[in-house]
C-alpha cells in the first residue's frame, strides 16, 4: 500500500500564438499549490491566447483489489474516485456493488477538495484540503478508526482534527502524520504494528510516541517529528524529520530490516545510524526505501524476487537493507503484496518480482516467471508517480494520465472492460467532471 503526493504541474503557453490547438505540458517544482494542465487556443486576437484548464490524475493508491485516485484540478477542485472490488464497501460510494471504471466518491459536506488517499487491504483512507480525515470500508479491527468495528460504505469523518497530513493504509491497520509531525496508529495490532507498545487492536487514532533508539542496548526515546511513513499486512515503517528509519510490528521475513529475525517489534525501533533517509514503501512482507542521494534499498522477504537485489537463483530473505543497483537517480517507489516499482529522475518506470497477473507490465506471455532485478517497462520517460496492489498497478504520466496493468478481476485496472488481465500499461479513460 502506497501514499503519494499531490503532483505539480505548470503551462508555460500564456505567451505562445498559435494557429491550431496545442496542449503545453511542462513538469515543474512548484510553490505546493497543484497547477493543472492546460489547452490553448487561438483567441480573437492570436496575441492573447483563450487558455482552458484540464484535468489530470493526481494522487493514486491501491489495495488488494480496490483502486483509488485524485482526479481534477479544474478551478482548484479535486475530486475523489474508486473503483474495482466493493464487497466491503472500501468504493464509498454507498453500495456493495464492485465498479469496473473510475466512479466519483462524495459525502454531503466534501465533494470536490480531496487531497491525499491510501487503500488497505478492504477499506479507504483520504484526506481533504482542510485537514480532515476519512475512512470507508470494512472494519473488523478498528482500521477506520471512528472508535467502532462497524464497516462503512460511505467516507466518514474521523475524529474532529483538521490538521491531517499523510496517510498509509497496510492490511488492517492504519498510519498518520498530522502538521505538528506526530505520529498516529489503529487498527489490527496483532504482531505490535500499531507501535504502541503493546498487542492490542485500537479503534481510534493513537499517538505513538515512545521509540527504540537502539536495541543493543535497548534505549528508549523520542521522536521530535516525523516525515514519512508506509504500512505493509503486518508491518509498519516511517522516516524521522531528520531522516532516521524506523521499523515496527512482524518480522517474519526480515522486513523490519534489523539484521536478523527476531520476535515482533512492538513500538517503533530505529534501523541503523543513517540520517538520510527520504521515502518508504511496504509491501506484505518486504520493505524499499529511497535515500537521499538517490539510492534504492530493499529488504524481508524475496520469494518472488520483490526484494531486486539481482542475485540469480537466490530468492531467500533479506534481514537488512540491501542497496538495489548502482544507480543514484531513484525518485519514487511503491511496494505490492509480492511486486516492485519504481521511477528514476528520468521519468523511467521500472518493476520487479512476481508476475502472475501480468503485473510487472513487461509484456511477457509467461505470467509464471519472476524478474529477480529492475526491468524497465517500455521506453516512457515521463513517468511521474506508482502505485501497488496484490496482483495491479496503476502509474500516471506528466500529462496527469493515467495507466494500469496486471490482475482485472473485478474492474480493478478501471478499463471499463471484460475483467481481463493486462501484461502491459493500459490508459484509462479519464472520467467527466
Amino acid at each position: 500500500a502506497l501514499t503519494v503526493p499531490l503532483l505539480l504541474f505548470r503551462s508555460y503557453c500564456s505567451a505562445l500564438t498559435v494557429p491550431l490547438l496545442l496542449l503545453c505540458l511542462t513538469a515543474c517544482s512548484g510553490s505546493g499549490v497543484p497547477e493543472i494542465n492546460k489547452l490553448v487556443t487561438p483567441g480573437n486576437d492570436e496575441k492573447e491566447p483563450i487558455v482552458i484548464p484540464q484535468p489530470l490524475f493526481s494522487v493514486l493508491s491501491v489495495g488488494e483489489s480496490h483502486s483509488l485516485a485524485i482526479y481534477g484540478g479544474v478551478n482548484e477542485t479535486w475530486n475523489l474516485y474508486a473503483w474495482g472490488y466493493n464487497g466491503y464497501g472500501q468504493l464509498g460510494d454507498g453500495t456493495s456493488r464492485s465498479k469496473n471504471s473510475p466512479t466519483q466518491i462524495s459525502t454531503s459536506t466534501n465533494n470536490a477538495n480531496w487531497k491525499s488517499v491510501a487503500a488497505g487491504k478492504r477499506y479507504s483512507l483520504a484526506i481533504n484540503t482542510d485537514g480532515q480525515l476519512y475512512a470507508w470500508g470494512g472494519n473488523d479491527d478498528g482500521q477506520l478508526g471512528d472508535s467502532t468495528t462497524t464497516s462503512r460504505r460511505t467516507p466518514t469523518k474521523i475524529g474532529t482534527s483538521t490538521n491531517w497530513k499523510s496517510i498509509a493504509a497496510g492490511a488492517r491497520h492504519s498510519l498518520a502524520i498530522n502538521k505538528a509531525g506526530e505520529l498516529y496508529a489503529w487498527g489490527w495490532n496483532y504482531f505490535g504494528q500499531v507501535g504502541d507498545t503493546t498487542f492490542n487492536n485500537r479503534n481510534r487514532p493513537t499517538r505513538i510516541s515512545t521509540v527504540a533508539i537502539s536495541t543493543d542496548p535497548h534505549t528508549i526515546g523520542t521522536v521530535a517529528a516525523w516525515a514519512n511513513i508506509a504500512a505493509g499486512d503486518s508491518h509498519s515503517l516511517a522516516i524521522s524529520k531528520v531522516g532516521e528509519l524506523y521499523t515496527w510490528g512482524a518480522d517474519t521475513k526480515g522486513q523490519l530490516g534489523n539484521g536478523s529475525v527476531i520476535s515482533d517489534r512492538r513500538i517503533p525501533t530505529k534501523i541503523g545510524t543513517s540520517t538520510n533517509w527520504k521515502s518508504v514503501a511496504a509491501g506484505a512482507i518486504h520493505s524499499l526505501a529511497i535515500n537521499k542521494a538517490g539510492e534504492l534499498y530493499a529488504w524481508g522477504g524475496n520469494t518472488k524476487g520483490q526484494v531486486g537485489h539481482g542475485t540469480p537463483g537466490n530468492l531467500a530473505k533479506q534481514e537488512s537493507p540491501v542497496k538495489i543497483g548502482t544507480s543514484t537517480n531513484w525518485k519514487s517507489i511503491a511496494a505490492g503484496a509480492v511486486h516492485s516499482l519504481a521511477i528514476n529522475t528520468d521519468g523511467e518506470l521500472y518493476a520487479w518480482g512476481a508476475n502472475t497477473k501480468g503485473q510487472l507490465g513487461l509484456g511477457r506471455g509467461d505470467t509464471t516467471s519472476i524478474q529477480e532485478s529492475p526491468a524497465k517497462i517500455g521506453n516512457a520517460t515521463n513517468w511521474v508517480s506508482v502505485a501497488a496492489g496484490k496482483n495491479h498497478s496503476l502509474a500516471t504520466n506528466k500529462a496527469g494520465e493515467l495507466y494500469a496493468w496486471g490482475e482485472d478481476t473485478h474492474g480493478r485496472l478501471g478499463d471499463g472492460g471484460t475483467n481481463e488481465d493486462k501484461t502491459t500499461p493500459v490508459k484509462i479513460q479519464n472520467p467527466r467532471l
